[in-house]
């Protein structure tokens, strides 16, 4: 992959399909694409490299594609795309089962551009922000321990200040007694 605009995995069997969905994206984005024609190959390289977003057809010869989205491996946003005419009430039966989007049959590319733009730039400015917070917290948790560090110390010096002080005074009391034994004899 190279430093497109978005990365993305295509699933799909139908080539022609795939090809058009991957013109569209690699004229109009200049998208990073992953092309693959199962569910387990889809896996596989999922497993290898990040993706800000994949679009699926929503039957392939494995499986349904919008078994991705339940994948624990799979942190990217999934598109399905219908392979054929559907109702609205499958639609949403997709979405509830985890698709960010479902595309209905036949696909205007157009809104495979816009779906994939949002979807996919929602999901890399969430990882970013996801990145960033560890970060956060990784540099705040070395701050706290620094911190805690620095205090120990602190006290340790205060401690032996403490300490000086107490056997300085007692010398000064040890002198002046010294010094006023002296006077009255």
């Amino acid at each position: 992959m190279t430093n497109g605009e978005l990365n993305i995995l295509i699933v799909a069997e139908d080539g022609p399909i795939a090809a058009e969905i991957a013109k569209e994206l690699l004229l109009d984005m200049q998208a990073d694409l992953a092309i693959v024609s199962t569910l387990d190959e889809a896996r596989s390289i999922v497993a290898e490299s990040n993706f800000d977003v994949i679009l699926t057809a929503g039957s392939l010869v494995d499986g349904e594609g919008v078994s991705l989205a339940a994948d624990v491996d799979v942190t990217a946003p999934v598109i399905v795309f219908l392979n054929h005419a559907t109702d609205t009430e499958q639609a949403l039966d997709l979405i509830r089962r985890g698709a960010a989007d479902v595309l209905p049959h036949p696909l205007d590319m157009n809104c495979v551009i816009e779906s994939a733009r949002r979807v996919g730039g929602n999901h890399k400015v969430a990882r970013t922000s996801a990145r960033r917070t560890k970060r956060l917290r990784t540099m705040t948790s070395r701050l706290v321990r620094d911190r805690r560090e620095l205090r120990r110390r602190v006290d340790l010096i205060c401690r032996d200040l403490v300490s000086a002080y107490q056997r300085l005074a007692e010398k000064v009391v040890d002198v002046r007694q010294g010094v006023s034994g002296a006077e009255s004899n």
